[in-house]
């Protein structure tokens, strides 16, 4: 393939011209696959994903969706859970990611593009449960992003913070956004990623108040949350992360009203957001983590967990208190429920009151790609969305490893038609 060279400037405009949506075809299967990322991994395919950004921007007007993953494998101690099914062709150093970042720069610097990086990669630099934190591999990364915010001028960076499942821990949900406020000045903001199929609505709350603590815009990977799947209290997701059943997509790619902000504020390390008064404005008092606004506000008072009266008939979204969760959160009580009736609408964050925090909705994750469990990980199978299988003894979500390979049972493999 030839190396594409677009014959005018770049016209799109961002959070204006369409998000690009892409068919293209799966050289192991034939089929068609609509893609609404480029996952550049710092491999030797990438070539082939460069020429599909380049062409889908310059020819349709588009803004691509790129996503960086691939930090390096030297200098972060992973758990064996977490890099069960991760690829095992990785970059070993920070100088082999500069080289990369560099490369991309030159074939992609002029294209107008939203870019996401290192899905996944903060959530392995801190664990509050064993006390492990990697602040060396943290400022490292900092300071990559802070190159790709320079090489792409034209784009919108944003760190990956993780899934819902790790931030609905107030400890790490701190954490993430002490670590967003020492990110370069220029960042444009974060992304939820849909791991864990956490459903949109839970994933906006945790968001907003991302972005009240530090003023970064946001985006949401809506790619596979549109399923039965996806309605499950956290427990019993828990229990399937790796091609689950009963999955959808979810909200299609679409800018959303924080996305006509062209600058945005951002709130400097220290700052912390005080609603002791009941105003809502940036104080300065310590850098714990303030659990805020009138929806939290409301909340407490109605629930019980939460050490307040909740009357007959349960919550405001129409349910009580969780049987998954009987003794409440650190959110309080049953945070993850209390929102199933939400109606959608964008809200406004009571500590930037003339600005909307999210800029879009994407499909960072590819629908119908494997997260490894049935077939191996990133190969695109329609049957992943909307099976029935279960995770079991007999189908596990972890699947052993013999002589170095997966064992997956043929009964455990959905079929594609």
């Amino acid at each position: 393939m030839e190396n594409f060279v677009c014959g005018h400037d770049y016209e799109a405009k961002m959070g204006i011209s369409p998000l690009a949506m892409v068919t293209t075809t799966d050289e192991a299967s034939g089929l068609d696959v609509e893609r609404n990322a480029f996952w550049l991994q710092g491999v030797d395919d990438d070539f082939h994903t460069m020429q599909q950004i380049k062409r889908s921007a310059c020819k349709d007007a588009t803004i691509p969706v790129i996503v960086f993953s691939m930090y390096p494998s030297r200098g972060l101690a992973l758990g064996v859970m977490a890099s069960h099914y991760m690829p095992e062709e990785r970059i070993g150093s920070w100088k082999e990611y500069d080289a990369k970042l560099d490369y991309y720069a030159d074939e992609l610097g002029e294209i107008l593009s939203i870019i996401v990086m290192e899905p996944t990669m903060l959530t392995h630099t801190f664990n509050s449960e064993d006390g492990y934190q990697n602040t060396e591999y943290q400022l490292a990364f900092s300071i990559r992003v802070e190159k790709a915010i320079q090489k792409f001028k034209r784009s919108w960076v944003y760190v990956d913070v993780g899934n819902a499942m790790y931030l609905q821990s107030t400890v790490n949900l701190e954490h993430v956004i002490l670590v967003l406020k020492k990110m370069p000045a220029k960042l444009r903001g974060f992304s939820m990623n849909v791991g864990f199929f956490i459903n949109t609505t839970y994933n906006r709350q945790l968001a907003e108040e991302i972005y009240c603590q530090t003023g970064l815009h946001y985006i949401i990977d809506t790619s596979r949350n549109g399923g039965e799947f996806s309605t499950r209290s956290i427990e019993e997701i828990n229990e399937c992360t790796y091609d689950p059943p009963m999955t959808k997509k979810g909200a299609a790619p679409s800018w959303q009203n924080g996305a006509t902000i062209q600058q945005h504020r951002r709130i400097a390390e220290g700052d912390t957001l005080d609603y002791s008064s009941g105003e809502f404005g940036v104080g300065n008092s310590d850098n714990s983590l303030r659990i805020f606004g009138k929806r939290r506000q409301d909340y407490e008072a109605e629930n019980p967990a939460a050490e307040g009266s909740m009357p007959a008939g349960g919550t405001a979204g129409g349910r009580g208190a969780s049987d998954a969760n009987p003794g409440g959160s650190e959110f309080g009580g049953d945070y993850y429920d209390e929102y199933d009736g939400y109606d959608g609408k964008p809200i406004s964050c009571v500590g930037l009151t003339d600005q909307e925090g999210l800029d879009a909705f994407l499909w960072v994750k590819t629908p119908g790609e494997s997260d490894g469990r049935m077939y191996p990980t990133g190969t695109f199978h329609p049957c992943l969305l909307g099976h029935h299988i279960e995770c079991t003894d007999t189908c596990p979500q972890y699947v052993r490893k013999r002589w170095g390979v997966f064992s997956r049972r043929d009964i455990c493999r959905c079929i594609d038609e």
